[in-house]
């Protein structure tokens, strides 16, 4: 009885933190939050987005704890850091639980675009060139890229 009551707790809480004021404050410019990750908060993103749901404290610093060697207070300022910048949220209850303002999918569209906008002035067709004379492309990519497009074509 006591290990289903605690699940049920748990779930009402994720349900709790999904709904939360600052979630929905929090989450209205995902592409301005997303410039604002360095790469070790970008590490603690990983792990909420993997998890796909709310996570206490606890297994956020055990997961890192052992993927990147990093100390409780260094997991804390990062977590704090990204609450600041308002990318993640967090809820009290039995513990701190985290929660991000912005899917994986906005972040990587960010950084496509971002990565297109330094170094090919926003041109997608400079950047594919530069890749092709640089021999990074072959004709198996070349031919499966035309037959993407054959087929997008048609949609």
């Amino acid at each position: 009885m006591f290990i289903a009551q605690h699940i049920e707790n748990e779930i009402q809480y994720n349900e709790n933190c999904r709904r939360s004021e600052c979630r929905e404050k929090c989450s209205t410019d995902s592409m301005g939050l997303a410039e604002r990750i360095s790469d070790a908060e970008l590490e603690v993103m990983k792990v909420l987005w993997r998890e796909g749901r709310s996570m206490p404290f606890n297994a956020i610093r055990v997961e890192l704890s052992e993927i990147k060697k990093w100390k409780k207070s260094t997991i804390a300022t990062l977590l704090r850091r990204l609450l600041d910048k308002g990318v993640v949220s967090a809820c009290e209850g039995r513990g701190r639980y985290y929660a991000p303002n912005i899917s994986y999918g906005e972040y990587v569209e960010y950084e496509e675009q971002s990565y297109i906008d330094k170094l090919y002035g926003g041109d997608i067709k400079k950047m594919v060139t530069a890749l092709c004379s640089r021999g990074k492309i072959t004709e198996a990519d070349i031919g499966e890229l035309k037959e993407y497009f054959r087929m997008r074509a048609c949609d």
